[in-house]
């Protein structure tokens, strides 16, 4: 699980922005790098916010990720998930789509499996990250950068 994981961490959004730059989609990989930093700027300040703490804490949760801290509310991991998702499921073929939320769903369970986050946080993370990811297509759009640099 901590595997699955590992696909809403922060590096492997810059593994993805990497891998975007590299086949030239510039638009892409900015919109990626934007929405992902904000979701996880948005993730932080909303911690703090509602200072829920992580289900670690209660002696019914075993923690599996033990070198976790901090607070529950929301997952950063999903939102970084569903930014990355957002962008990448337009350029897989429409049949091969799902896979990609299905990766997104598989982030989120990993986080509830491995006692790190409350299923409402694992929402939440999700919402940050398509509401983060649609405004930054809208910014994106508006600015005018397309994927060939231009």
């Amino acid at each position: 699980m901590l595997g699955f994981s590992m696909f809403g961490h922060i590096a492997f959004l810059a593994f993805v922005v990497a891998a975007l730059l590299t086949w030239r989609k510039i638009r892409t990989a900015f919109s990626v790098l934007l929405a992902g930093s904000v979701a996880i700027l948005f993730a932080v300040i909303m911690k703090y916010l509602v200072s829920r703490p992580r289900p670690g804490v209660f002696y019914e949760i075993e923690q599996r990720e033990l070198l976790i801290s901090g607070l529950g509310y929301p997952s950063a991991h999903t939102a970084v998930a569903a930014v990355i998702a957002f962008y990448i499921v337009g350029h897989v073929r429409s049949g091969f789509r799902w896979i990609i939320w299905l990766g997104v769903i598989l982030v989120g369970f990993s986080r509830i499996y491995l006692g790190v986050h409350a299923p409402l946080d694992v929402l939440g993370g999700l919402l940050i990250g398509l509401l983060v990811s649609k405004l930054v297509e809208n910014v994106v759009r508006y600015m005018r950068i397309s994927d060939n640099g231009r």
